[in-house]
């Protein structure tokens, strides 16, 4: 009877063994790899993104399937009992000038050989921060997590923009747009513009319509920095108006309004321009005008004093005698 169980207990133990080996090794032989396949809508990606008041959605298929020798038995017994799979969605980094959301976060898929899609939408905004052409990249982080005999998995995939042209001035006027003047002096004027935009911009400026005889003097454009940009070019300046009205023979009493077109071009794309602002300045024109008379009148009326102070001496003479 000891001899017995001497030889029936180690074959109890190596039996034992035996059938948890082969319960591991029947659940590992079973399991199936997920796999996702990340499609971005490139088209919606490469529109350039306007900072402040854009907002770029980028369209993302996500096709999820299993895969593995017996991937089409764990599809189909998953699917008989309507299990499925999550995936997690997060944004793993993004520049610091860019806020990013993708939705929805969460993915619920059947798993299949042939793959199921879900669409995502990626939604990107920028602040003034971004320069202007500046590429931006995104990390998504997609995670699968583990549902029995599917592995989990981590797949990663990297969205590429590009920051487009913000064109916006400030313009202010420290002397005002209104002045009087005489028919022989000058209206000055001072613009004082700001460029608020991301790109180095050119700032032109184009005369409407000038009255007959009015000579108007202005730069034709002035260069403006970015607060984006890293090279410390100037974002503000003074630009220099001067209106000289109609000086012809005669009384004057003129007032016209001079009228500017003030537009802002990317400067190294002169394809891309902002919205032009429009500046009026008023001269009003007054009093007497004498041109090209004055030096005569000053000779003239040296000879006529000459003439008196002589005819004043000579009366004097006779006088005395």
């Amino acid at each position: 009877m000891i001899k017995t169980f001497k030889v029936i207990i180690p074959l109890l133990i190596l039996l034992l063994c035996i059938y948890s080996t082969c319960i591991t090794a029947s659940a590992g032989l079973y399991d199936c790899d997920s796999f996702i396949d990340i499609t971005v809508d490139q088209d919606a990606a490469n529109k350039p993104l306007i900072p402040v008041n854009m907002t770029l959605d980028i369209p993302i298929k996500v096709k999820y399937s299993i895969t593995g020798l017996y991937a089409p038995y764990v599809a189909y017994k998953y699917q008989m009992v309507g299990a499925t799979v999550l995936v997690y969605l997060s944004i793993e980094d993004t520049p610091s000038w860019a806020n990013v959301t993708i939705s929805p976060p969460l993915l619920i898929m059947t798993p299949t050989v042939e793959g199921v899609t879900e669409n995502v939408t990626l939604t990107v905004k920028v602040d003034r921060d971004a320069y202007a052409s500046q590429e931006g990249k995104i990390k998504i982080n997609f995670s699968v997590e583990k549902a029995g005999a599917i592995k989990g998995n981590v797949f990663i995939r990297d969205v590429e923009f590009t920051v487009g042209y913000l064109p916006s001035l400030a313009i202010d006027f420290p002397k005002g747009t209104v002045k009087s003047t005489s028919p022989d002096k000058t209206a000055d004027f001072d613009i004082e513009v700001n460029n608020l935009g991301n790109a180095l911009t050119d700032v032109k400026f184009s005369l409407l319509d000038a009255p007959d005889g009015w000579i108007v003097e202005i730069p034709s454009d002035v260069i403006l920095g970015t607060s984006t940009s890293k090279l410390g070019e100037s974002t503000k300046k003074t630009v220099s108006l001067t209106i000289k009205p109609p000086h012809g023979f005669g009384y004057h009493n003129e007032k016209e309004v001079i009228k500017f077109l003030v537009t802002p071009y990317n400067f190294d794309n002169s394809s891309l321009a902002g919205p032009s602002y429009e500046v009026s300045f008023v001269v009003q024109s007054k009093g007497y005008s004498t041109p090209g008379f004055e030096g005569a009148f000053v000779i003239l009326i040296l000879i006529v004093l000459a003439f008196i102070f002589r005819k004043r001496q000579k009366i004097g003479g006779e006088d005395k005698k």
